[in-house]
């Protein structure tokens, strides 16, 4: 198919899934959603693929999502945030359950939801100037898909998500878990490409025998429950029409996402001292 917001090719028993809004660091749109569950799909059920890749195309893997088209949908109420969530959730899930092995390859930006996106990616591989943040906390927002602790462990996932930390290098990243493998910068494609040939190489049958079977080891202990759970949970954060997430959305409306989030610091600062 004619995709729009990404592109999607195979060759040598890889399937590869690009992300193409370059011009926005590959921000997450609903048309970005419904396109790369099809081409997902399709390369699924491709028996000459064996693995699939998933990369941005410009500076960036992905910055997260739309703030623009965000703001544009204006989702109010419990059922408005649900729906949106839900799709959201199904979306990120989709990588982790793919029947075939999905390889993340990042560089540039990789935050908030594009971060997510990149932990339910079966291996991840990442250029040494990447940098990857999840600055929700920031916003006054939540997480859709809570993966982070089951990868990183409790106290590494609390610093990064309390503290909305945003800009911490590759290197950190693969101290954390969170990555597989740090490479320079002009060896990440390559290097994405000969581990993807390994997995090529691989018996198709025991390749999709473990990655089902460890995902099922997840599921026994909990963690898709607890995604949900955390699912859940958050769409109430979202709902909340608290006077501090109110006087956010104007601030952030009349004059900017920055121009909030400084606003939300120094009242933090006031009500500290």
């Amino acid at each position: 198919m004619n995709y729009t917001t990404i592109k999607a090719a195979k060759e040598e028993g890889i399937g590869f899934l690009t992300f193409s809004r370059p011009q926005i660091h590959n921000a997450i749109s609903v048309e970005l959603m419904v396109e790369t569950m099809d081409a997902l799909d399709r390369l699924a059920r491709d028996d000459a693929v064996r693995v699939i890749v998933v990369s941005g195309e410009g500076k960036s893997f992905c910055s997260g999502f739309d703030l623009k088209q965000s703001v544009q949908r204006a989702t109010k109420g419990v059922s408005g945030w649900r729906t949106r969530y839900e799709q959201n959730f199904e979306f990120m899930l989709s990588f982790w359950d793919c029947p075939k092995p999905t390889i993340a390859s990042i560089h540039g930006h990789c935050l908030a939801g594009g971060f997510e996106l990149s932990l339910a990616c079966d291996i991840s591989i990442a250029a040494q100037s990447a940098r990857f943040g999840m600055p929700e906390a920031k916003f006054g927002s939540s997480s859709v898909l809570l993966m982070l602790p089951w990868l990183a462990g409790p106290k590494m996932a609390k610093e990064i998500l309390m503290c909305g930390l945003e800009g911490f290098d590759a290197h950190l990243a693969r101290e954390a878990r969170i990555v597989n493998h740090v490479v320079p910068d002009a060896q990440r494609e390559a290097f994405t490409r000969e581990l993807a040939l390994q997995i090529v190489s691989s018996s198709p049958y025991s390749v999709s025998y473990f990655k089902k079977v460890i995902n099922q080891t997840f599921d026994a202990m909990g963690m898709r429950t607890a995604l949900r759970a955390a699912l859940d949970a958050g769409i109430m954060v979202e709902a909340d029409e608290n006077p501090e997430t109110i006087e956010f959305s104007r601030i952030r409306k009349e004059s900017g996402l920055k121009a909030a989030i400084e606003w939300r610091k120094s009242r933090s600062t006031v009500v500290a001292s």
